[in-house]
């Protein structure tokens, strides 16, 4: 027990969050994801309470105007998975002042239980410019072996910008579901 509790204040200390279920939702009006900044970005990542989609609360991402086109920076959350197993994730985003070049993205990189990258590629989608809510989502099935994904246990999940020299990215109502398998008869 005093094993758990240790492990646990470690995690809070380091800023590591993981979901407790395969299927998660985030509305963004509480604790926000940990975030990382690629060197040279100019930007913050806040918690801005008072926007979002269909209530207060969303993960807000300021570009300062300075900022090298060829930055990014991104929100992160791991994510438990199973190997063989189909997920579907989708998150709503919407920008203001941004490059119309600028690239949103919801992406998916495989960590094993140690939380240590296995190298396997980065997968995910990303679109341009939105000034109104617009909906990101991906699916993807989790391989059951090959390239080191007989290893993965957690997906870290990234909603990120790049392409930007100003403006401001908003995201809110994540959600991260296990899809039901179906048989082919």
């Amino acid at each position: 027990m005093d094993r758990i509790f240790i492990l646990v204040c470690l995690m809070l200390l380091a800023g590591i969050t993981v979901s407790g279920s395969e299927n998660v939702k985030d509305d963004f009006s509480g604790k926000p994801w940990g975030s990382w900044t690629a060197n040279g970005m100019i930007a913050s990542g806040t918690l801005d309470k008072t926007t979002g989609k269909t209530a207060p609360g969303a993960l807000k991402i300021a570009i300062g105007p300075e900022c090298p086109l060829n930055c990014s920076m991104c929100f992160l959350k791991k994510l438990p998975v199973t190997p063989g197993k189909n997920y579907t994730a989708s998150v709503w985003y919407r920008t203001s002042g941004t490059d119309p070049a600028v690239r949103v993205s919801l992406g998916f990189q495989g960590l094993d239980a140690k939380g240590q990258f296995l190298n396997n590629g980065t997968y995910g989608t990303n679109k341009s410019a939105a000034g109104e809510w617009t909906r990101l989502i991906y699916s993807m099935r989790i391989p059951a072996g090959g390239n080191k994904w007989d290893q993965v246990k957690f997906l870290l999940c990234t909603l990120g910008v790049s392409n930007s020299a100003g403006g401001e990215v908003w995201f809110d109502d994540f959600e991260f579901q296990l899809e039901e398998e179906f048989d082919d008869d």
